[in-house]
Formats: structure tokens, sequence, C-alpha cells
């Protein structure tokens, strides 16, 4: 009976080793996924600060071009206006010109 008993408790034993072998390496396996699944998260993280760094950049970048395009527009008026008030100045010497040769 003592045998039985203790066979029986040497059973339970092995079973429970074995029943917590089999969770070990279970959670070692969730424990791996977690891990790739943690690099796979670094990697979209890093991912998504290029990205806004990028779009920032590209806003920036279409601030630059307005500014410039606005620039160059009042530059360019501000030249005709020169060169039309020059020419009207031309003109004036021209008629005054042709006034005292008549």
């Amino acid at each position: 009976l003592q045998q039985l008993l203790n066979e029986e408790r040497e059973g339970i034993r092995k079973e429970k080793e074995d029943a917590t072998e089999i969770r070990r390496g279970w959670l070692e396996d969730q424990l791996a996924d977690l891990e790739k699944y943690k690099l796979n998260l670094e990697d979209v993280f890093k991912l998504d600060g290029e990205v806004r760094q990028g779009v920032s950049q590209q806003e920036q970048l279409k601030r630059d071009a307005e500014e410039l395009s606005h620039k160059y527009e009042q530059e360019r008026k501000v030249f005709l206006e020169q060169l039309l008030s020059e020419q009207r100045k031309q003109e004036e010497r021209f008629k005054d010109r042709l006034q005292r040769r008549k």
C-alpha cells in the first residue's frame, strides 16, 4: 500500500513537472512573440517619427516656397513700377525734345 502511495505521489510530481515544463515553454514562446511585437512597434514608432518629420519638413518647404513666391511678386511689382516710371520719364524727355525742335 505504501509503495502504491509512493508511486502515485511520484506520478503526480512527474505530471506537475511536465505541466510546469509545458507552461514554461508556452510562456517562453509568448515572450518571444511579445519581443517581436515590441520590435515591430519600435519600427512603427520610428517610421511614424520619420514620416512626421518628413511632413513637417514638407510643410516648412511649402511655407518657404509661398514666402519666396510672395517676395518675388513684390520685387517684380517694384521692378515693373520702376520700369514704367523710367519709361514715362523717357517719354517726357522725348516730348520735350520734340517741342523744342518745333
